[in-house]
């Protein structure tokens, strides 16, 4: 039953990519003429006219769109109007950044946020519960970009002890990674606590309870293992929020991830890396979501799988 499901989230994914990247084609052609930008100030008007047609820029939009989509399936997104390269290979090269960026700031959610959670649930009404809640609360309400300007004042200006911007090793990836991570950790903390709670108040439970079972083996054995769907749905949306929401994190520190490209590549109007950068953003997102849902499936055959 679960092959089944397959090509149906296959057909859903072409066309959620595909009405995605139809939109930004148009969208972005509203945004301004990259010509002026692409000739220069002083160009003259034949100038102008000449690098409108070596770049295709002078046939009608519906023409241009024809020829995007017999490209774009064959992954051809054209050259960079910025970078002169070809624009596909160039984004999946700074994807391959972003990646590091996001994994690990996805590891640390994991591991701070499912820890602290269990903590919160088992310890409730106690002062280290109320500490960790507190904490989510925090993290939820101040903004990532906002977090990140602190980090660079504090650990950068002003003890010197991490670099501000760029891509390297580990020092390099810590603050952004910490910054980025905070939503996803107080969010998740937050639902493993209200998982845990509500499995901890089940009928099985209470009989292991009262058959003189450990607190510790109730908990790890029986609690945690019941209430990691709710958190699996979570982690799926999360890995597209730190990729996709990635933008904010990598301009505030400068990071060379397909963030700062896209807002780099927009701000230039390059149309093909905007197009490309969104396209390999929105497969990725996409695809995880559609992992998550296949997963359900196959960890909860009880559980069905739409299409969509």
């Amino acid at each position: 039953m679960l092959l089944r499901e397959i090509p149906l989230k296959l057909i859903y994914m072409v066309i959620v990519v595909w009405t995605i990247v139809t939109m930004l084609f148009f969208l972005i052609r509203l945004s301004g003429d990259p010509v002026a930008l692409l000739a220069g100030e002083d160009a003259t008007p034949a100038r102008r006219e000449e690098v409108r047609q070596s770049y295709g820029l002078d046939e009608p939009v519906f023409v241009q769109y024809e020829r995007f989509v017999e490209k774009a399936v064959l992954l051809d997104f054209g050259d960079s109007f910025r970078y002169r390269r070809d624009a596909f290979p160039f984004v999946v090269d700074r994807l391959r950044t972003t990646l590091k960026l996001a994994g690990l700031a996805m590891a640390l959610t994991v591991v701070v946020a499912v820890p602290a959670g269990i903590l919160a649930a088992i310890r409730r009404g106690k002062l280290s519960s109320l500490v960790v809640m507190l904490g989510s609360l925090v993290g939820q309400a101040v903004p990532n970009f906002w977090l990140g300007i602190m980090f660079i004042w504090i650990f950068s200006v002003q003890l010197h002890w991490l670099p501000s911007f760029g891509d390297g090793g580990i020092k390099h990836l810590l603050m952004p990674a910490i910054a980025l991570a905070a939503l996803p950790i107080a969010r998740q903390t937050r639902l493993v606590r209200s998982g845990m709670l509500d499995v901890l108040n089940q009928d099985y439970i209470r009989t292991a309870r009262s058959k003189g079972l450990r607190e510790s083996v109730i908990v790890y054995r029986h609690a945690i293992k019941n209430m990691m769907l709710p958190i699996l749905a979570l982690v799926g949306l999360d890995i597209a929020y730190l990729v996709a929401g990635s933008v904010v994190i990598e301009t505030v520190f400068a990071y060379p991830g397909i963030g700062s490209l896209l807002v780099t590549s927009v701000l230039a109007r390059d149309y093909p890396t905007v197009q490309a950068a969104v396209f390999v953003i929105s497969i990725l997102v996409v695809g995880v979501n559609a992992l998550v849902d296949l997963s359900y499936r196959w960890l909860d055959p009880r559980i069905g799988v739409s299409p969509v």
